[in-house]
């Protein structure tokens, strides 16, 4: 039987053992400072992975032309996953603490695990996807 792991651990897990949402005060510029550095490292994954896909895409492409070019019946689809962009998310919590009013904000499981980790829904996707691609230099 599969489960996901968010049911036995973070706030599903508080909820349901202790009976409490457990949430965090937090700095509001610490949280910045980290969500700012994890949006960096983040639009540095990216966009090396987008270099990659368009070498990596050059080139199945190239090869497919050269086979065709040369007579051969050739299947001209390509699957290769595009990288995906995350920043827009980043950008909107960044945007709402920098107009955020108090010294501190409270963040709750997910939101910590999200903003202050770097553990977002898409994570394992992104990941994936990019890592593909990550290495790949224009030659």
């Amino acid at each position: 039987m599969y489960f996901k792991t968010e049911q036995f651990f973070g706030e599903d897990l508080m909820r349901r053992e202790f009976g409490m949402d457990l949430v965090s005060s937090c700095k509001t510029e610490e949280v910045l400072v980290i969500l700012k550095q994890n949006r960096e490292k983040h639009e540095i994954a990216f966009k090396e992975a987008q270099e990659g896909y368009l070498v990596k895409a050059k080139d199945v492409l190239n090869k497919k032309l050269k086979a065709i070019k040369s007579g051969k019946i050739e299947d001209v689809n390509v699957h290769l996953t595009i990288p995906t962009n995350h920043l827009s998310e980043y950008d909107t919590v960044i945007k709402m603490l920098e107009m955020h009013s108090k010294d501190t904000v409270e963040l709750n499981v997910n939101e910590v695990r999200q903003f202050i980790e770097d553990k977002w829904s898409w994570s394992s996707s992104f990941a994936m996807t990019n890592s593909v691609y990550m290495g790949l230099k224009k030659g």
